[in-house]
């Protein structure tokens, strides 16, 4: 299955639109796509159901994210909450010309707008903070907070107003209440010719080339020529079916990648005959630090303890963490 973003696109600007009539911001509508900066399009999954989540950013430092079948999140380049250089705290000082009771009716206005006045949380008085107090000025800045249980660090919604121009700058409505009829994650999607006749797809072409992002074809050749030395020492210690000793002619080069991650030099190598061999230099200090792991199913059935002497191979994973903090991840 293959998303149409194209058509995703169209209907998130859609929304986008809506969103920025309904709480007054400062952007000729409707929102077009040559102002798009940044569209992302993801299949999200959960027991109770599937939907579409869309992260798009406009021009003019606007972020917009869609899920569970509304804008549940947005903020400007001005947004205090989303500060990420210290340094850019100056900016942002300025004087404090609507009242907290102001900046609050202005909340309330735009979510009845948005179509929420009958979400029962809202009628609850929020948690405040602000104006935020620096050593000689201050950041005027109302954040009004509701959470999901008193006490609670998670938020159903949270709103952060300038107290300057009274405009939203930063907006998230993450409970329950806010969803609406998410989109399908067959929404926009497109079926080939062969697929809607029923037939198989056509195979994909084969890369036969070692695939390099980011370094030059002749660095990353002689990167994968320093290492085998040690993908042999490795493959050796594991015994057959892996060969003792790994030459370039063993390499699928069409299935191997050598790229710049992270600014590091990561290379990930299929044997013809075996697996996966992936090799990464990391930089501490003066030297680089260098580790390896083997991933193929042949070597996940073997005792790799008994074999080489050495700890089980872990493969590296990821960690999936919040953008804001207190905000819950669904």
């Amino acid at each position: 299955m293959e998303i149409d973003t194209n058509a995703v696109l169209a209907a998130m600007l859609i929304q986008a639109t809506d969103f920025v009539k309904h709480i007054g911001l400062p952007l000729q509508t409707p929102l077009e796509h040559s102002n798009v900066v940044v569209f992302r399009v993801r299949a999200s999954w959960s027991q109770a159901a599937s939907d579409l989540t869309c992260y798009l950013a406009y021009k003019g430092g606007y972020e917009f994210v869609f899920s569970h079948g509304h804008i549940d999140s947005f903020n400007t380049r001005d947004s205090y909450h989303t500060l990420q250089n210290p340094d850019d705290l100056d900016k942002m000082v300025g004087p404090v010309r609507y009242s907290e009771a102001e900046c609050l009716a202005k909340v309330r206005q735009a979510l009845t707008n948005l179509g929420y006045s009958s979400v029962a949380l809202l009628l609850a008085a929020p948690e405040v903070k602000g104006p935020i107090k620096l050593e000689a000025a201050s950041v005027p800045r109302f954040v009004f907070r509701w959470p999901e249980t008193p006490g609670s660090k998670f938020s159903n919604a949270e709103v952060e107003v300038n107290s300057t121009t009274l405009r939203i700058e930063n907006l998230y409505l993450g409970g329950r209440d806010f969803w609406r009829e998410p989109w399908p994650i067959t929404f926009g999607t497109t079926n080939t010719l062969e697929q809607a006749l029923g037939k198989p797809p056509l195979p994909k072409p084969k890369r036969t080339e070692l695939e390099v992002k980011d370094l030059s074809r002749e660095y990353a050749m002689a990167f994968i020529q320093a290492i085998l030395p040690e993908v042999s020492e490795f493959c050796s210690k594991l015994g057959p079916p892996f060969p003792a000793e790994v030459t370039m002619d063993e390499i699928s080069m069409g299935e191997s990648e050598v790229a710049l991650k992270r600014s590091r030099v990561s290379a990930s190598l299929r044997l013809k005959s075996t697996g996966r061999f992936q090799r990464q230099t990391e930089r501490s200090g003066r030297y680089d630090q260098l580790h390896s792991s083997l991933c193929c199913p042949m070597a996940a059935s073997r005792n790799t303890r008994a074999k080489s002497g050495a700890g089980a191979q872990r493969l590296p994973g990821r960690t999936l963490a919040g953008f804001r903090s207190g905000r819950r991840l669904r």
